[in-house]
């Protein structure tokens, strides 16, 4: 769990100081479903769950993070998106300097909502040993909560996608 942690705030760290270079913060945004599929990647690395579930898993994470990114992508292709200028407007009439700001409030941030938000079941997911549903015990407590945190997840997912997807910038 460590080492994931340690994956998930490297990369944001590298985000932002690649986002200091080109000055925009909004890098994040498309590039944060690859951070996620890193970090699945090193889960399936590292956890010894059931083989079949970490492959599901593996390949749900990459292909939910390949066609974010893409979308994401394509919507602000080559210009920051208007909300991070409109926050480098904010942070300067606070006095404060941006690139520290944009550390705080949208690298950091987005890391650690990330982290906990899906890095979290995909680290479940990968670790629970037996298969869902096939246990013979699909009443244990930890496999309600993992079939809790799995349905929460795919349902915050698409979601955030609806809204994305239907976002007004």
């Amino acid at each position: 769990a460590l080492l994931c942690a340690a994956t998930i705030f490297g990369f944001w760290i590298a985000l932002w100081l690649i986002s200091l270079a080109i000055d925009d913060s909004s890098i994040g945004d498309p590039l944060y479903p690859v951070g996620m599929a890193i970090t699945a990647g090193v889960f399936y690395l590292v956890c010894d769950g059931n083989q079949a579930r970490q492959n599901l898993v593996m390949g749900l994470t990459l292909i939910w993070a390949a066609r974010l990114a893409w979308h994401i992508g394509a919507r602000n292709w080559g210009r920051e998106d208007p909300r991070y200028a409109r926050l480098r407007t904010h942070a300067a009439s606070l006095g404060q300097n941006y690139a520290w700001y944009s550390l705080t409030h949208v690298f950091l941030s987005l890391g650690a909502a990330s982290g906990v938000a899906i890095a979290f079941p995909l680290f479940l997911a990968q670790r629970t040993p037996e298969p869902a549903c096939c246990s013979g015990d699909d009443h244990d407590p930890a496999t309600v909560v993992h079939h809790y945190l799995a349905v929460t997840l795919a349902r915050r997912l698409m979601n955030m996608t609806r809204l994305m997807r239907d976002a007004d910038f």
